[in-house]
């Protein structure tokens, strides 16, 4: 029980961050091209020393969510790149 309240927080907050980075994602109308997920899928190959064309085999019916993990990286370079110093 303690475990659980303990996790609870941290997995409420990053719901919360993923659901603002898709929003922004949304508003933005940023967009995950083809290159952009050959891009991931050469990553995951030289993390894993395996071939491309094995990770998109076994990533294939996870290809929506590894655009949605795209897109929210790419909203987070967004607001890095407006971020202003204070």
């Amino acid at each position: 029980e303690s475990f659980r309240q303990s996790v609870v927080p941290q997995a409420e907050k990053a719901i919360q961050t993923r659901l603002v980075l898709d929003e922004i994602a949304k508003v933005e109308n940023i967009e995950v091209s083809e290159a952009d997920m050959e891009v991931e899928y050469a990553k995951y190959a030289m993390a894993y020393q395996a071939d491309v064309a094995l990770i998109k085999n076994l990533l294939a019916d996870k290809a929506e969510n590894l655009k949605k993990e795209i897109a929210a990286q790419k909203a987070i370079d967004l607001i890095m790149a407006e971020a202003k110093e204070i």
